[in-house]
């Protein structure tokens, strides 16, 4: 089994976004640290999400966008700015 972030999200059509929570404890790896991941696999498993804003909530509470780079339909890496 992989080492994986634990999160929740949500997509929210009309505002053109999708809002990623951290819901891990201290012992799982952060959103932080998995969010390529974490963006393939929303993008593969449920719809196309290369177009969205992307904003998430780290395991502090503390919100940021998330600017992906995108290659076909893998995450390749991202950039944090301040929400």
């Amino acid at each position: 089994m992989a080492f994986r972030a634990k999160y929740t999200f949500t997509i929210k059509e009309q505002e053109n976004l999708i809002e990623l929570i951290d819901t891990g404890g201290p012992n799982d790896k952060s959103l932080t640290n998995d969010i390529e991941n974490v963006l393939t696999d929303i993008h593969r498993a449920y719809q196309p999400i290369d177009t969205l804003k992307v904003r998430y909530r780290d395991s502090e509470g503390e919100w940021a966008k998330v600017v992906p780079t995108w290659w076909n339909d893998f995450c390749k890496n991202v950039t944090f700015l301040p929400d």
